[in-house]
């Protein structure tokens, strides 16, 4: 391998051309770690989940409870 420096272009032939180019590695990575989810953010999720699914759970009882009392009354109402 042959190599030449700038201002040598007229000894350097179409098929031996390479180039080689350097630059100091000026980057500094940082990596900082800091709590972003902790204990009371943890109950507040928990209790919010548990009270939605709860409220979900007892309006549907309660639908299904108005449900059967409207179902009773309309066989009541049907016998003579």
């Amino acid at each position: 391998m042959t190599s030449y420096r700038v201002g040598d272009e007229n000894k350097i032939s179409a098929s031996s051309v390479q180039a080689f180019f350097f630059a100091p590695n000026n980057v500094e990575t940082v990596k900082t770690e800091y709590l972003i989810y902790d204990l009371a953010d943890l109950a507040g999720s928990v209790g919010g989940m548990l009270g939605m699914l709860l409220g979900i759970s007892v309006s549907s009882v309660y639908d299904q409870l108005v449900e059967a009392i409207k179902k009773t009354t309309a066989r009541l109402a049907e016998k003579p």
